[in-house]
């Protein structure tokens, strides 16, 4: 049975035309390849029009902030292909509904400024935009993703909190793999596709329009636009899942050398391990004794030390000067 992996990435938005652009895409004001736009209405979102969510986000912003300051953090919630099927809608928005809760919980729910959900891509997943304030009421992303290691604990805290509730599971902790970033994401997915473009010479025009003297027929030009877009509708799809099949083999390489790295440290922590209980041997012989064992080793020590005790006794009153010698 394959894994089933929960998915958190976060971008940072650096500027309010960032913000705008990517909103552009959440809203589907832009063309996007990878999505069905027959499906779009079954997108949710937390506000009706792009212009309303970007009106949100911009009234949590502080007036004082530095130029370069990070605006909003753009945080992608999806899961394994795998998944999802078999899922109906009500248990995949249970998780984006957890995964929502957390990010509130995380950033105070306040800071949490838009959110939606995209059922018309191949994979469904939320897409949530934050305003990274810290407890200070200032821009602060370095609080937010400042570092592998704050990464990594975020990464656990999620797969924690809201992963295992949805029997999903965490990404190998201490990964090789390289970490995809949501613009990083969506850019490789919505690489064009390299269709086949038939030549006007190579078909026959259709009629358009028969009369009774002449006949109108389609014009090289026109022919070719209709080939071609028939090959395209045709491809796209095994085009979309080759993408994401090559995205999908580069991370398991990635995790295969990751699980060679952890199979080295293994055996090196056994050999240490090994070694280790070696050295302590004899110690651990001691503690292995039994009770009765142990008790009669001790009686035994204290007799011992009882007879060196009346040794150097007797020596002493057969030398009495020797001992008040050692006295002076």
């Amino acid at each position: 049975m394959p894994q089933r992996f929960a998915i958190l990435r976060a971008a940072k938005l650096k500027t309010l035309g960032n913000i705008a652009a990517s909103l552009s895409h959440t809203y589907r004001q832009r063309p996007t390849p990878n999505a069905d736009p027959g499906q779009a209405q079954a997108n949710e979102h937390s506000h009706k029009h792009q212009a309303q969510a970007l009106g949100a986000l911009r009234e949590l912003l502080p007036q004082k902030r530095r130029k370069d300051a990070v605006l909003a953090l753009e945080y992608f919630v999806g899961a394994s292909p795998e998944w999802f099927e078999g899922k109906s809608q009500r248990e995949q928005d249970a998780y984006f509904r957890d995964a929502l809760g957390w990010l509130r919980q995380r950033h105070g729910a306040a800071n949490v400024a838009t959110w939606s959900i995209h059922r018309d891509e191949s994979t469904p997943h939320l897409v949530a935009y934050v305003v990274p304030l810290d407890e200070t009421g200032g821009l602060n992303a370095k609080r937010w993703l400042g570092g592998r290691a704050l990464l990594s604990r975020m990464q656990t805290d999620f797969a924690e909190q809201v992963a295992a509730k949805h029997s999903l599971e965490r990404g190998i902790e201490g990964s090789r793999a390289h970490h995809q970033t949501v613009k990083d994401w969506y850019a490789q997915v919505q690489q064009p596709a390299q269709h086949v473009s038939l030549s006007p010479e190579t078909v026959t025009p259709r009629v358009l329009r028969k009369g009774l003297l002449t006949t109108e027929y389609e014009t090289p030009a026109m022919v070719a636009q209709r080939i071609t877009r028939s090959v395209q509708e045709a491809y796209t799809p095994a085009i979309r899942n080759a993408q994401q099949g090559a995205l999908e083999a580069r991370r398991a390489r990635e995790m295969a050398r990751t699980a060679q790295d952890k199979d080295k440290a293994l055996k090196e922590a056994q050999d240490r391990l090994r070694r280790l209980a070696t050295h302590l041997k004899p110690m651990l012989d001691l503690f292995a004794l039994a009770q009765d064992q142990f008790n009669d080793l001790m009686r035994q020590a204290q007799a011992r030390v009882q007879v060196i005790q009346r040794e150097q006794l007797q020596q002493q009153h057969q030398n009495p000067e020797r001992g008040r010698g050692r006295s002076r």
